[in-house]
This record gives structure tokens, sequence and C-alpha cells, in this order.
């Protein structure tokens, strides 16, 4: 476990026997030979002083449930370091939740005949590790596998091996030789980027057509890829400040994440029209990049063009086939150009625009394209476009007017959130689906629904609202609104079911007549943020009560209901518990508690960020942090780095 202070910069480890990588072992530890087990039959330690050692898969007759051999985990560390082999004993089938960091000096490692899977980080950072002998049963190896072992010196794997993950021998720069099987069916990115034992004559490392790196001599600005490669893997160039001009053949399919990442002086790229993939911020923040050739079609990942402020046109601009991938304008109408197909998601965060004009070519208008345009006031959204991204208006406040597509099927979640100054929405006829909170904080007095509704999610409109809906009663009860709607509201049905009249004679309806509301009476429980978390409200205060099933989560300091904040202060019991993706977590600066469990058992949590100094010990549940990543790093506030390196260890246990 590693700490990271938020201002000072330093990262330290917790100085206590007890940690291994981000979990205590068990208080009872035991011995079988000269193994050390906690109670729970893992095997933590090592106590002989054999320079050849074989991990067994028995304690006698009990399976060991895994092997977490850390620096910290034996109190004398010098048994572990005169261990240069380590042999896994038969009987393992998945090298899994696996670490044998403690060796430091180990050289050679012999995985045995029966494991079909060595599953991500088993084996990374052993930096003295020269062989690996794999079993021929051995199928994937999962990602991030043996990153950093950088004295490997080649890799054998054998027939009928089938899968690498991404990253596998990132920072392996010690391998000279490879041998694949004709069995290799998939391969992750950056498998050998850093592996620069690899390099041919030319200066490049090309493993199955993919290329990790290419050498540029001194003074070279101009850059041709070799002929025969068919994928630009990860970070290739990144942060190359030299290149001006890089021509890529035909033949190349793949161009994958940052390959020109900050490549600030790239002023030419000709992407031929083999490539049908253009990455994650392939070209962002290549900001003297004035002509760029593509396809006129391709998939892409997020934000590929992002900060490539010289391909603005005289309006502010950045259209790429049809994509608006950025804009640097800051005029208060903004007017769309024609042939605009899609708007890349986070676009505009444009303070002084008041006016917005989308052109009919417009298809899709991605997550958050406009959120916290707080002075636009109004938007017409042309029946062209068939996707809005969730939270795509989000926090617009001034807007006022809204138009929506009649092709619209779904209206996604916190897509108009926070828009307070929105009295009146009719939802046109087509729309399938609206989403929780998609009108959460908005202003809203009177909303239009109509009959095509088949999933009406959590509106968190205010009380009172009118609300009048196209369909039957029946279809209304269909949707079982008494669920979904967290609100007291006066609900008009416009459309009166059919009677047969074969068989019941019609009673004349008075013209004068005015139709009884029908009211629906619902206590607001919880409320829905933009990030995916759910929170139930005290007073002033939000607890977060469920987190978002994401690799990436923001626990705001505030969340907005009917235009009122709401300050987070606590993360409930078992909030994140068990969250296979979750990977980062920023916890906002209010929060004072964390429930017991509340992130336990979070597998590939990485990186905990802490900008909250109000936590104290008692305000940390048991087993907050259990079992969370090895060497999962915590960025806490500077002033209590001491206080929170004690407290967090605890809520680990």
């Amino acid at each position: 476990m590693k700490f990271k202070s938020l201002f000072s910069g330093i990262i330290f480890a917790v100085g206590m026997s007890a940690v291994i990588g981000t979990c205590l072992i068990d208080t009872k530890a035991d011995t079988y030979g000269d193994w050390v087990y906690s109670s729970s039959y893992k095997i933590t330690g090592y106590t002989g002083n054999k320079t050849e050692v074989t991990i067994p898969y028995k304690l006698g007759n009990i399976t060991a449930s895994s092997v977490q051999i850390t620096e910290g985990s034996d109190s004398s560390k010098a048994n572990l370091k005169t261990v240069k082999k380590v042999t896994f004993e038969s009987g393992y089938t998945v090298m899994g939740n696996t670490t044998i960091k403690g060796f430091v000096n180990v050289e050679e490692l012999v995985i045995p005949e029966g494991v079909t899977e060595i599953e991500e980080n088993a084996f990374m950072s052993l930096k003295n590790l020269k062989k690996v002998q794999f079993p021929s049963t051995l199928k994937k190896i999962g990602n991030n596998a043996f990153s950093n072992c950088s004295s490997i010196e080649s890799i054998a794997l054998p027939d009928g091996f089938e899968t690498l993950g991404y990253g596998v021998f990132t920072g392996c720069k010690g391998i000279k030789s490879l041998s694949f099987p004709e069995s290799l069916k998939e391969m992750g990115y950056d498998v050998f980027q850093g592996c620069t034992g690899l390099k041919d004559a030319n200066g490049c490392v090309i493993v199955k057509g993919h290329l990790y790196y290419m050498e540029i001599p001194s003074g070279v600005t101009e850059v041709t890829i070799p002929a025969g490669v068919q994928v630009l893997d990860g970070e290739l160039f990144s942060g190359n400040k030299k290149i001006k001009k890089v021509t890529i053949p035909d033949g190349v399919t793949r161009i994958e994440h940052r390959i020109f990442y900050l490549c600030s002086n790239l002023e030419e790229v000709y992407v031929p029209d083999s490539v049908t993939y253009i990455g994650t911020y392939a070209f962002e923040s290549c900001s003297s990049l004035k002509k760029l050739r593509v396809p006129s079609k391709f998939e892409r990942g997020e934000d590929p063009f992002r900060g490539c402020k010289s391909l603005q046109d005289a309006n502010g601009f950045v259209v790429v086939s049809g994509i608006l991938c950025d804009y640097f304008g800051t005029a208060d109408k903004v007017v769309i150009p024609d042939g605009v197909k899609e708007i890349e998601h986070n676009c505009f965060n444009n303070e002084k625009m008041t006016e917005l004009i989308l052109p009919n070519s417009l298809i899709k208008i991605g997550e958050g394209a406009f959120q916290n345009c707080t002075n636009l006031k109004k938007v017409e959204i042309p029946d062209s476009v068939s996707e809005i991204g969730r939270s795509a208006f989000s926090g617009c406040s001034s807007l006022s007017e809204l138009k929506l597509s009649a092709n619209v099927k779904t209206i996604d979640f916190s897509v108009f959130s926070g828009t307070a100054n929105l009295k009146k929405v009719v939802v046109p006829e087509g729309v399938e689906e609206i989403l929780y909170s998609a009108f959460s904080g908005s202003g809203i007095e009177e909303i239009t629904l109509p009959a095509s509704l088949k999933k009406l999610g959590r509106l968190d409109i205010k009380e009172g609202v009118k609300v009048s809906y196209n369909g039957t009663q029946e279809q209304w009860d269909a949707l079982k609104p008494d669920k979904t709607l967290a609100n007291k509201i006066d609900l008009v049905i416009l459309k009166v079911t059919p009677v047969p009249t074969d068989t019941v004679t019609p009673t004349p309806v008075p013209a004068t007549s005015t139709p009884v509301p029908v009211v629906y009476v619902v206590k607001v429980t919880d409320i829905f943020d933009g990030y995916g978390n759910s929170y139930k409200l005290k007073g002033n205060n939000a607890t977060l009560i469920k987190g978002a099933k994401k690799a990436k989560v923001t626990i705001p300091d505030t969340v907005i209901l009917y235009g009122k904040k709401y300050k987070v202060t606590a993360i409930g019991a078992g909030a994140f518990k068990s969250n296979k993706k979750l990977k980062s977590v920023t916890i906002g600066k209010y929060v004072k508690s964390i429930g017991k469990k509340a992130f336990c058992g979070d597998s590939k949590l990485k990186t905990v960020i802490i900008k909250s100094k109000l936590l104290k010990s008692s305000k940390i549940g048991k087993s907050a942090f259990k079992v969370v990543k090895k060497n999962v790093v915590f960025k806490v506030p500077a002033s209590k780095k001491k206080l929170y390196t004690k407290i967090i260890a605890k809520s680990m246990k």
C-alpha cells in the first residue's frame, strides 16, 4: 500500500510488517515446512535458506488458497533474498491472486503443467527474473502479467497458446528473442511496449505486425512507418517534440491510443484508407498539426483529436471526417457547420454561449457535449439526431427553451440535469426510454410524456409538477410509475381506453367537463448524480449508497435536487463492495465518513484520491478497504498524511 500527498508529491509506504500489497495478513499464522501460511491457508512467507524452492499446492491435506509473498510478508527478509529459482508444485491450474515479489532476487520461474491461465499482474516487476518456463497446457496470459520484468531474456510460448492480454511484457527491455505458436488468436495493445532489446537492424520493434518502437535518428523530423506494419501500438511517438511529418503506409489498419499524444511540433500526418480505427487520444494536444489526411470513415476511441487547435477553421471548429472534435471559439451565438454528423463528448465548455444552432446533418450528440454551458438559453435539436449522450446538457442552468428530436429513442441518464430555468418540456412521440435523473435538478413545472414510452426512470422533478401523458391509464400503469417517480405529481391522462361498442353503450361526456387529475404521492428517498452514483438525502447532506459500476468514479463535493445543493458527507456501507470494474476513485472534500466494507473486494482498484480533510478514525468502518488491489496508491492532503496512513491501514483488516 502506498500513499501520496496531494500537495507534497511524496510517495511513502506504510511501515507495518503485516501489510501485503493492500491487505493485511491474518494475525494467526502457521508453518508447513519452510512455508508460512495464514488461517485462511494463504502462503505468505518463507523461512528457509535454499536458493531453489518449490511453492506447495497443498499444506498437508489442505489446498493453499493463494500465494502472497511480498517483501514485507516475512520478518526475515534475508530468507527471501536467497531464492534464485521458484517452481510451483503441480496441482495449480490458474496463476491468480498471486505475487512472489518478496523473492526479489529470483532469476528463474517454472509454471507447472496443468496451468491454463496466468492472470493479470501475477508476476509483474520481478526485476531480476531472466527465464520463465511455460507449461504446454498454457492458453492465456492476462494483462500486465510480466510487465516491468526488465531482465527476461527470451519468451517461448507453447503450441496451443491463444491469448495475450494488454501490456503483458511492457517494459521487459531485456527480451531479445520471441517464439509464438500459430495458435495465437488474440494479442492486446502495448504487449511489447518498451521492449527495446527486440530492435531490428532499422531500429524498430515489430512483433506480429505491431510496431512498438521506432528509433528516430538525431535531426530527423520526417518519419515514414515501415512497410508490412499493420498496427501502430500504444504511445509509439507520445511526447516526441522533434517530429514534424509522419507518413503511414497503406496496409496499416489500426492506430492505437496516444500514438502522437503531446507531439506538439507535429504539423502533417497522412493516414491511408486502410486504417479502420484511430484510438483514444491518438493525436491529443498536437497543437501544431495543420495538415491531416484521414479516411472518410473509421471507428475511433475517445477524443482522438482533442486539443489540435491548429486544425480549427475560421470559427474555431475542429472537424475531422464529419466529427466535431473540439471548439476553440468564444462566440455568443454558435452555429455548428453543415455536414457535422457527430459532436464529440465534452466538446464545449463555453460560458459565453447563449444561442446554439445545430445542423440537420447532425446524428449524434456526445456525452457531456454542452455540459455546464451556463448561459445557453435555447436549444432546438433537429429530427436528424437519433442519439444524445448522458449529461449532454447537464448544468446548463440558463436553458429555458428546449425542442427535442422526434427520432431520439432514449433520453439518457442526467441529460438535462441541473437545468434550473427549464420550466416546460414536451417529450415527443417515438421516445421509448427516459433514464434515471434525466431531468434531475431542473425547474420543470409541466412535462408531457409520449404514449411510446416503454421505460420510465426516476425523473427527480420537483413537487407539484403537472405530468400530461399521451397514453391511456392502462399504458401508464404498465410503466409502474409509482416505483419510479420520486415526487408528488399531478397526472393528467390524455387518452381514454376505447370501450367495445357491441357490449357497452358509451356515456356522453359534457363538453364543459374537466378531467380530474390522478395524484401519485411518492416520498423522495434517493437521487442520482451525473457519475452513476445514487444517494440518500437527509437535511442538507447526502450519503452515497450505491456506487457506479465503471472503472473511474468521482464522488462529487455536492449533488443537486430541484436546484438545491446537498453536500456529500458520507459513503455508505458496501457502496462499492466487490466492484470488479473500479480502478480509480476520487472522494470529495466534504466526506466525513466511509462505511464498513465500502470498497471491500474491489480487486482492480489502483488509485484512491481523497480530497477530504474531515475523516476520523472512528468514521472509517471495518474492512472499508479490505482485499483491494496490491500496491494501491492513496493520494491524500499533506496535512492528513500521518493520520490517514494509520486509519486506512486499519480499515484494510
